[in-house]
């Protein structure tokens, strides 16, 4: 796009509000469309700017989809496409005049899942993420705005209480959903093996891990990439995955509370059994980097592991409330019965 000159360079006097008045001079939808050099001209653009001025003008707000551009020999002429789309051009101009911005709290993380209110919607970081949603949808190769190289650790378990295997993750605050143990590769990190095993140890800080000849072993499975779109960040980003599988010889593996240990039926479906939200992404990338996929990873240790109460109770919350009311039911029909 091009970049907008001073508006009246080389001339005393510049019009602050030259593009509020552009904006505000864009035809309507039953109006004939009009050359952008001669609106440009009109708000007080100096000639010598005209040409690039129009360009970068129909280059900013083009995207927005709120104007038709016909792109004719003597330049773009352009109308709003439909009443709201003039409406907004001229909200647009307003906003502009009264020095007041559109959107705020850029800071703050998105909302990756909906409904969202009028408030959210007008949050920087909420209306990115949906803009970016919207623009990546379903292409295959959507252009990326960032890259991240990420490590990820299979830790694969038989679960009490459950048939076949169940894989550990941990729930992710800023992204919102659960995902495998492991995160970002630092400048500090000499290699993807040395990420994983930083990781591990602050992520699972309740495991002592070893990596000696004799101890725990960290067996890279595969590297490979996508292209999606971020649920921290709310912009297309090009990972770099690599990713490892754990075999320890620790008979339990302590949990943390963003700790979860998910089955495979889980992940298939997309969330746990209490609702939360289940990267299947780079599931599928890690399964697709396994000869006979992740099932037929060894188990990451031996012994069955426990579940924690706290997934038991929100796993099976209407069993439990179910036998709760039975025993009641039992006390109040034998009360008749005590003398």
């Amino acid at each position: 796009m091009a970049s907008l000159p001073e508006p009246n360079a080389g001339t005393d006097s510049v019009d602050a509000n030259w593009v509020a008045k552009i904006l505000a001079a864009l035809p309507r939808e039953f109006e004939p469309a009009r050359r952008m050099v001669d609106i440009c001209r009109e708000a007080g653009v100096a000639e010598q700017n005209l040409v690039a001025v129009a360009r970068a003008i129909v280059d900013l707000v083009k995207p927005f989809g709120f104007i038709e551009v016909d792109e004719g020999p003597d330049g773009p002429r352009v109308r709003a496409v439909s009443s709201h789309g003039s409406y907004f051009a001229a909200s647009w101009s307003a906003y502009i005049r009264e020095g007041e911005p559109i959107l705020a709290n850029w800071g703050r993380p998105a909302s990756a899942d909906g409904p969202y209110l009028a408030h959210d919607v007008l949050h920087g970081s909420q209306l990115l993420y949906l803009i970016e949603r919207q623009r990546i949808g379903e292409k295959e190769n959507p252009i990326p705005l960032r890259e991240a190289t990420v490590v990820q650790v299979v830790l694969k378990a038989k679960t009490r209480g459950r048939r076949g295997a169940s894989y550990l993750m941990q729930y992710d605050q800023e992204a919102q959903q659960f995902q495998f143990i492991g995160g970002h590769v630092r400048t500090s990190d000499s290699s993807a093996r040395v990420a994983a095993t930083r990781e591990l140890a602050e992520e699972l800080p309740a495991n002592r891990f070893s990596f000696m000849p004799s101890g725990d072993d960290l067996v890279e499975i595969g590297s490979s990439e996508l292209t999606g779109l971020s649920r921290a960040y709310g912009v297309a980003t090009r990972y770099h995955f690599t990713f490892f599988h754990l075999r320890t010889r620790q008979r339990t593996i302590a949990l943390g509370p963003a700790d979860r240990w998910v089955s495979a039926k889980e992940i298939a479906s997309g969330q746990t059994r209490s609702g939360d939200r289940i990267t299947r992404e780079s599931v599928i990338l890690a399964d697709s980097l396994v000869g006979g996929g992740l099932r037929s990873l060894p188990l990451s240790c031996d012994d069955v592991q426990k579940l924690p109460l706290r997934m038991v109770l929100s796993e099976r919350r209407w069993e439990i409330v179910g036998l709760i009311l039975a025993v009641i039911g039992i006390a109040i029909s034998m009360v008749p019965l005590v003398k």
